[in-house]
């Protein structure tokens, strides 16, 4: 009877945890379909008017900070934000009035909870930040699925990729478009490396230490 009791408390205990990580991380990446899908969102076929309908639906998202609005200085200029109300922020990217590209901003997840979630992703690619810190991308290119975040680099050569490193952004992506997104990501990267994208490509090893070329 005891070890019942003991047993019993052990499985209350862990689902406590799992329970509180889960309401800890934001902002909602899966809602009603499969990534690059959200919430019937698909990148290459969801028009604005159809995204702006689905997001007046949801409850997770803020409706006083819904906003279209035109960024000349980025990829896909025309873009719908919007924040969610337990945290983090979206924007839409269109392209000829067609979704291009989802960001999820502001987010916190683990990078183990979305390799759990995702898979174990094809590509690191790492690109200049500030300082000592580096900008780290993981590539899922036949998901349509990019993860982004900072972090302090190891020594002047190296950054270590650890399970609990904190990603602040998660984005789903057309395929059509995986060519451009990479070259405006990589573009500092090249011009201060020298390198070319292929270069600038390492395969996912696993966690650990990551060379920086």
């Amino acid at each position: 009877m005891a070890r019942r009791i003991y047993n019993l408390a052990i499985l209350i205990t862990i689902t406590m945890i799992v329970l509180s990580c889960n309401r800890n991380a934001y902002p909602p990446l899966y809602l009603q379909c499969k990534p690059p899908c959200w919430d019937g969102i698909i990148p290459g076929e969801t028009n604005s008017a159809h995204v702006l309908e689905i997001l007046e639906s949801n409850k997770e998202v803020d409706q006083t900070t819904v906003e279209q609005s035109y960024a000349s200085h980025l990829l896909f200029k025309d873009i719908i934000s919007w924040k969610f109300t337990n945290g983090g922020e979206g924007i839409a990217f269109f392209e000829d009035d067609i979704l291009m590209e989802l960001d999820f901003r502001k987010a916190n997840y683990s990078l183990e909870n979305l390799i759990t979630e995702f898979g174990n992703p094809e590509y690191v690619i790492l690109t200049p930040y500030w300082g000592s810190e580096i900008n780290l991308w993981l590539t899922f290119r036949e998901k349509g699925i990019l993860l982004n975040y900072v972090k302090k680099m190891k020594s002047e050569t190296v950054v270590k990729i650890d399970p609990d490193d904190q990603v602040t952004n998660v984005t789903y992506f057309y395929s059509g478009v995986e060519q451009k997104i990479l070259e405006y990501i990589t573009h500092s990267s090249r011009k201060f490396y020298g390198k070319q994208i292929n270069q600038l490509l390492q395969q996912w090893n696993g966690y650990g230490e990551v060379d920086i070329r």
